[in-house]
């Protein structure tokens, strides 16, 4: 009975301590990562009339125009970004916008292009709002 008091007392131990919740936070390149279905798409360049301001996917005579963002983690500060129009009967028009750096801002993230702050992340939702050439560019999407 002795010989079993210290292997009791090991168990009694063990079973009371309490684990420690050692999961980790994914990073800010995982968390803004994914496939973005684009709701709304706006360009504005100064001195033209017909602005574009679109609520996506539109469809006109058959035709239907969609589009997706998608954001690839290429380290945990930094994803890529691919714009890609889709539209019925034609190929998909992809456009490269290269890597943004991503930051933590409180539970949401921004995104930036060297200095210049180009767009965030709450929650589901992904928008960029950036200005390139005097064209001010808004896409809005979500996961």
């Amino acid at each position: 009975m002795k010989k079993l008091l210290p292997i009791l007392a090991i168990l009694i131990f063990l079973a009371g301590c309490s684990k420690k919740d050692d999961a980790v936070a994914p990073d800010a390149g995982t968390v803004v990562a994914g496939t973005y279905n684009v709701t709304r798409l706006e360009i504005d360049s100064p001195g033209t009339v017909n602005d574009s301001k679109l609520t996506l996917p539109v469809t006109n005579a058959g035709v239907t125009v969609s589009a997706t963002l998608i954001a690839t983690r290429k380290t945990e500060k930094t994803v890529s970004l691919l714009f890609t129009q889709k539209t019925t009967g034609k190929p998909d028009t992809p456009t490269d916008f290269g890597e943004v750096e991503v930051r933590a801002n409180g539970s949401n993230y921004d995104m930036y292009d060297g200095t210049d702050k180009i767009g965030t992340v709450v929650g589901n939702t992904f928008t960029i709002d950036a200005t390139d050439s005097g064209t001010r560019i808004i896409i809005v999407g979500t996961k």
